[in-house]
């Protein structure tokens, strides 16, 4: 018999934490004595009940075709598990097009976990993925809100015959269609994981109606912004960013956006004027005997990947310097498709909620 739940949730727009309040909800009708944390204040897993009369919901959502970073560390981090019961709900991005709502695809983020949960010696119980609207705004906009109620309500429903399920003893293990999938994107996955996380984290910066206000250094999960400048300080974006899109879905003046023109011209310098770098690097390494292994596999890809990074690094200082100047912040502006995103945060979750 289950006496203490925990909902351990990561989100930035809502989605994640609304199902884990419902998952509590229905821990709540059970009597059941329940907590919601969100994963940053988690302790390592070191601090929630363990043992055969505890569960764990963890709630997080899908980045890449599998889960997101802090999620991994968490669930590598946990204690042995002591038979303590455990379920996964990976949220992933639902959308339309035209009268079609389309689902999304969690891929390994719930199978991820699973086994490494399993292997510490937790009894998993089930997993699932669950459609939520779509909240990747720094590449796309958000859905209409007449839309985005269509998949929550019935990630609603969904959320709460699986959690009553796995509350009365049922096993429930959804979603190995998609799993597949997710096994056959696990390079893309992998990618992400390594480069595109740090990637997507240098990509934004603030335009000119930025006043300052901190709501996205403060409110920033993982601290991943910092305010930089003492008269005007202006947020700043580190590799700690984990594309939660926090920041964006709830800053008032609507001033944080993606940098399209930012974007093309990086590329156009990493692989066009400055493409003859990568190239001369193989080249050399082809012609030595003793490096010949650097150029195939891994070894190639995390150089590559490398050169990448370094590029990013040096073209975010240069993008965030070059924000500060008026007439360069409007032309980037001018070039983003983001200022005229809808966006998007779930209609009944406010930022403070979620701390």
């Amino acid at each position: 018999m289950i006496k203490n739940f925990t909902a351990c949730f990561m989100s930035g727009t809502g989605n994640s934490y609304r199902a884990a309040k419902w998952a509590e909800k229905e821990a709540n009708k059970r009597k059941i004595k329940s907590d919601v944390i969100p994963v940053n204040r988690f302790n390592c897993g070191k601090s929630f009940i363990r043992g055969k009369s505890a569960m764990i919901g963890l709630f997080y959502p899908t980045h890449g075709f599998t889960a997101p970073w802090p999620v991994i560390k968490l669930a590598l981090k946990m204690p042995f598990g002591k038979s303590t019961k455990v379920f996964l709900s990976a949220s992933r991005a639902g959308w339309m097009i035209g009268p079609w709502h389309l689902p999304g695809i969690e891929g390994t983020a719930t199978l991820l976990i699973a086994l490494i949960l399993w292997l510490k010696g937790y009894d998993v119980r089930g997993f699932q993925g669950l459609d939520m609207p779509t909240n990747w705004l720094a590449v796309h906009w958000g859905l209409k809100k007449e839309n985005a109620l269509w998949f929550i309500k019935r990630a609603r429903k969904k959320t709460s015959r699986f959690v009553s399920s796995i509350f009365t003893g049922k096993r429930l293990y959804r979603g190995f269609i998609f799993i597949l999938i997710g096994v056959l994107f696990s390079y893309i996955s992998l990618l992400y994981l390594i480069a595109g996380k740090l990637m997507l984290a240098k990509i934004m910066y603030a335009d000119y109606n930025c006043n300052s206000c901190g709501i996205c250094w403060e409110n920033c999960p993982f601290g991943a912004i910092i305010p930089v400048g003492k008269k005007k300080p202006a947020p700043f974006w580190t590799f700690k960013c984990e594309s939660c899109e926090r920041c964006i879905a709830y800053c008032p003046q609507k001033s944080i956006q993606t940098g399209a023109l930012y974007i093309a011209l990086l590329c156009w310098f990493m692989y066009g004027v400055m493409g003859f770098i990568p190239v001369a690097v193989f080249d050399f390494i082809s012609q030595e005997q003793s490096l010949m292994f650097l150029s195939s596999g891994i070894p190639a890809t995390l150089i590559s990947v490398g050169y990448m990074l370094a590029w990013v690094f040096l073209g975010y200082f240069i993008l965030f310097r070059g924000s500060r100047v008026k007439v360069i912040n409007k032309i980037f502006t001018f070039t983003t498709f983001t200022k005229i995103y809808r966006r998007y945060h779930e209609p009944g979750t406010k930022i403070r909620d979620m701390k």
